[in-house]
This record gives structure tokens, sequence and C-alpha cells, in this order.
């Protein structure tokens, strides 16, 4: 009797044991429920941040050796200098208040992966992005007033330097225009209600 020949995997995923790796229900939901952790993790030390941020940035901006170990508890973020750091960037250099989405976004991909809800994970993710970049550009444009004296603008870095570019190309009517159309644009998107409702804004009789 001929002997068997082995079974040969039928893809690469198969040979590396990766399917059989993610078709692990239990490993699936542990990883929802570190990514839940990282969410909340992220939204204290974004929190701290307003409170702490002024005295932790010296000490990100002109780092010592040994500095993100926080022997000596220089940090004052709540979660630590890795939370210091982590709200810094974030906040400060990236998107600021908007980078509230990231751990919102955290939390729905925690609750996907988990099971506990199903959602169309990458239209959550382009909508919150586009929410963030464009609300970043929106404060650096509006808000700025109100933080003068704060060690960070609304916008974060990335919002300011956005919104200066576009401003000083077509000016701010222009900015202004785009913020709107970009906006109208998406709440269409969302919902048709946002063509009615516009109808009857602009013609209230007939509508």
């Amino acid at each position: 009797m001929a002997a068997k020949k082995p079974k040969k995997p039928a893809s690469m995923t198969e040979a590396l044991g990766i399917k059989n790796i993610f078709g692990n229900e239990k490993l699936i939901f542990v990883i929802g429920i570190v990514i839940l952790a990282v969410a909340i993790y992220f939204l204290i030390a974004f929190i701290s941040f307003f409170t702490t941020g002024e005295a932790d940035q010296s000490l990100i901006e002109s780092p010592r050796m040994n500095d993100m170990l926080n022997l000596k508890r220089e940090f004052q973020n709540s979660c630590g200098s890795l939370g210091a750091h982590t709200a810094y960037f974030f906040i400060k250099q990236c998107f600021g208040l908007s980078a509230f989405f990231i751990p919102a976004f955290l939390v729905i991909l925690a609750f996907n992966t988990m099971k506990a809800y199903s959602v169309n994970i990458w239209k959550w993710f382009m909508c919150m992005m586009l929410i963030m970049v464009w609300g970043a550009v929106t404060t650096a444009k509006f808000l700025s007033p109100f933080f003068t004296d704060s060690c960070f603008n609304p916008g974060g870095d990335h919002g300011l330097f956005v919104c200066e570019r576009i401003e000083n190309f077509i000016g701010t009517p222009g900015l202004t225009a785009i913020l709107l159309i970009t906006a109208l644009a998406f709440l269409t998107y969302i919902s048709a209600e946002t063509i009615y409702f516009i109808r009857r804004i602009v013609n209230p009789t007939n509508y």
C-alpha cells in the first residue's frame, strides 16, 4: 500500500500558523481587552496633560539620561513618563484637543475585537480620522486666542501648521470656506438630512 503524501499548507498563513492564532476566539478577546486598556491609559494621560503638561514639557524638550525611567518621579503626569511623552506627542505636537478621538477609536476597536459590538471598523477609522484632522485645523484657527497662556495650541502643532499654510495661500475667507465645505460634505455623507436642513435655512418658506 502506497504511503500517503503529507498534506501541503494551502497558504503562507497556514504554514506559519498565523491563521490558527487569529482564529482563536479567546486570544482575540484578550487582544480586545489589551486595546481597551491602552485606550483608557491614553485617555487618563491626555486628561492629566491639561494640568501637568507645562511642568513635564521642560523634561521632554530637554531630556537627560535615564529621564524616561522616571526614577526620581519628576514627571507629574498620572501615567508616568510614558504617559507624559504620549500626551505631549499627540496633543502638543500633533492634533491638540482632537487627539481625544484616538482613545475614542481604540474603544470602538476594542469592543469590535471583543465582538461586543459589530461595526464597520474601516468606516469608523476613516470618519474619525477626517474629523480629527478637520478639528485640529478648525480649533487651531478659531480657539487659539483662548489658549494664549497654555503650553499647547488647541489644534496642536500639526493643526496650526496646516492652518497657517492654507491661510497664507488663500487667506482667512478661503480657509473658512474649505472648513465649511468639508464639514457639509461630511455631514451629507453621514446623513441626507443635511441637505434638507440646508434647504430649510436657504428657503424656510417652502421647506
